[in-house]
């Protein structure tokens, strides 16, 4: 069950935060004071304090949602059961795994990355269905206003529009 765990990862990530910033906290207290230790243990200590709430805050959050989603199957899987339908939900299933495709996506924006990828979209939308390799007529490339003849070219000196 991916939401189980997560929750059981998180709150291992909890537990060596809680050690991890506990000796920080110590460094911290043990430093010298008015010195470039203390202010890096300093930062060091509130850095993991910060991503120590944030992991129980998502602990929280997916724990909350692990027991509703306890709850809701506990419910209607007997009536799915009883229904032959198919379990889980497809519809549920679905909206799952969307919700997980865009919670695991990156979040960076890389340009690079986009135009090779709307290069490949294009380039697959312009290369012809299996089974229609330029022989044209219908569905094809070639049949069009011209009968399958290639357009016309320009005339000399024309730059072909009107």
């Amino acid at each position: 069950m991916d939401i189980k765990s997560t929750s059981e990862e998180l709150l291992a990530k909890i537990r060596f935060l809680e050690g991890a910033s506990e000796k920080a906290k110590k460094a911290y207290e043990e430093a010298p004071i008015r010195t470039g230790i203390r202010e890096d243990a300093q930062n060091k200590y509130f850095k993991l304090v910060e991503t120590l709430q944030r992991t129980s805050e998502q602990y929280r959050y997916y724990s909350t949602k692990l027991d509703a989603r306890l709850k809701h199957d506990t419910k209607t899987y007997p009536e799915y059961f009883e229904k032959k339908l198919p379990w889980p939900n497809p519809e549920e299933f679905k909206s799952y795994l969307t919700d997980k495709k865009l919670k695991t996506a990156s979040r960076e924006w890389d340009q690079e990355k986009r135009i090779k990828e709307r290069q490949a979209r294009i380039a697959a939308s312009l290369a012809p269905p299996p089974g229609e390799h330029g022989e044209g007529g219908e569905g094809g490339h070639g049949g069009g206003e011209h009968g399958g003849a290639p357009p016309p070219k320009a005339e000399h000196g024309s730059s072909g529009h009107h």
